[in-house]
């Protein structure tokens, strides 16, 4: 109690599992098992005892038994009398008692029964037979198969009344005396004793007759007595095959519950350990994105102040610029006058570029994973939009009809082949915007040709 009194409460259940676990398969010693440890205690007396008279040892190996198997001899002699009169037999009848025990094993005595088993009630009445003769000729004939457990015991009967009946009766000390007698006696007392004698033999043969027909009874009801609770055994040894099964099946499930709420416990660890490193990552964000918005009102702030003084100093300028050209007007009024109206380069290069714009090259065209952009083509030069126009998907072209401008994004130019090309159209392209209204090709007429580009693909 010591030593688990110190143990954890799952370190103590798993030892009593584990012992429940051993005696759950433990099983009884069977009775040829018995008679082998008892005969193997019988040599062993024998040895330490060599010497001594054949009743000390017996005695001393009894009281070994006896402290075995924890009973004391009285009790000892009840219940295991069989025992000990085949544990104590000699070597030559020992060995044709193994030698049954093992073809009781391998079921080879004749008419035995299935998973039927060497008993104490077969060798009863042997253990009683005292002739080593007949025991060594009972013994072959059982053990070649040719007789069957039942003949075995009406034999051995047979054979224990015949040593009774060779025992001296109570009445042959009478007859010894009147044998020792002188022989002059009448003849009316030999005709006496004579009937006397037939009387003697008739009721022993009656007794005898009696007994014989209540033993038969006796051993008829025994056996059925005995068929009665064999059938009950095999019952019950079924209906704990079954008890067995069913335990063992409730062990694998009960496994395999353990098994998965393990499996669940650790899918919850992880849930948990994820949870946590997502709420200090939101954490962090949070802190991030408070640093951000300080440091964009701060910028704010300063881009505001800034304005505020680059607006003053226009106002300053525009003060400034504005008495001096006041003066230079008056001054040289009459050279303007006289001049007549001229462009200025800046107003020319618009022009310029209000008349490109309005001739220049604007292509539909299919880039990366079908979409379709707008773009200036530029002799073999392409500047693509910022957007698509739409997508072409399982043979079917996807528009988007919300924008009707679309900017131009000049860092991206790009070469081009003609096998992309689905449209070219000329239109006007103001302040790097392309507007679909003022297209030479209506959005009818581009949408005709996206369908037929796709059909010839």
């Amino acid at each position: 109690m010591d030593i688990y009194q110190n143990l954890t409460k799952d370190q103590a259940l798993f030892l009593a599992y584990k012992h429940n676990e051993l005696h759950e398969h433990s099983q009884e010693l069977s009775f040829a098992e018995k008679v082998c440890f008892f005969h193997r205690l019988f040599l062993n007396c024998q040895r330490n005892y060599a010497g001594q008279p054949h009743k000390t040892i017996s005695t001393k190996w009894r009281s070994d038994i006896a402290a075995i198997m924890n009973k004391s001899k009285t009790d000892l002699k009840n219940s295991y009398k069989v025992h000990l009169n085949l544990a104590a037999s000699e070597n030559d009848i020992w060995e044709l008692i193994k030698d049954v025990f093992n073809a009781f094993e391998n079921g080879c005595i004749k008419g035995q029964k299935r998973a039927e088993q060497c008993s104490q009630y077969c060798f009863w009445h042997f253990s009683k037979v005292k002739n080593n003769e007949l025991k060594i000729s009972l013994l072959t004939r059982f053990k070649n198969g040719e007789m069957m457990p039942e003949e075995f015991r009406s034999a051995c009967q047979r054979c224990e009344r015949e040593n009774d009946q060779s025992k001296p009766s109570k009445h042959e000390p009478l007859t010894n005396r009147r044998q020792m007698l002188p022989k002059k006696r009448k003849a009316a007392d030999v005709v006496t004793e004579n009937q006397d004698e037939c009387t003697q033999s008739k009721k022993k043969s009656e007794k005898e007759t009696g007994v014989q027909t209540e033993n038969e009874n006796l051993l008829y009801e025994k056996e059925e007595e005995i068929k009665r609770l064999q059938q009950q055994i095999t019952l019950l040894s079924e209906k704990l095959k079954h008890a067995e099964q069913s335990v063992e099946q409730q062990k694998n499930f009960l496994k395999e519950k353990d098994s998965k709420i393990i499996a669940l416990k650790k899918s919850l660890l992880a849930i948990l350990t994820k949870a946590e490193e997502q709420k200090v990552t939101e954490a962090n964000l949070n802190k991030t994105v408070t640093e951000l918005q300080e440091k964009l009102k701060d910028e704010i702030q300063n881009k505001l102040h800034a304005e505020d003084a680059a607006a003053r100093a226009r106002q300053n300028l525009q003060l400034t610029s504005s008495g001096h050209q006041k003066c230079l007007e008056k001054n040289k009024g009459a050279i303007f006058e006289e001049r007549p109206q001229e462009c200025s380069t800046s107003e020319k290069k618009i022009n310029k570029g209000t008349k490109d714009n309005q001739d220049s090259e604007v292509v539909l065209v299919e880039y990366t994973k079908g979409k379709i952009y707008y773009a200036l083509r530029n002799r073999t030069i392409l500047t693509y939009c910022h957007k698509h126009v739409g997508v072409i998907q399982d043979d079917q072209f996807l528009h988007r009809p919300q924008k009707l401008s679309f900017k131009i994004n000049e860092k991206d130019q790009q070469t081009f082949e003609e096998e992309f090309i689905i449209l070219s159209m000329k239109g006007d392209v103001e302040e790097k915007m392309i507007k679909i209204d003022k297209l030479s090709a209506s959005i009818d007429e581009q949408l005709m040709a996206v369908n037929n580009y796709i059909k010839e693909k």
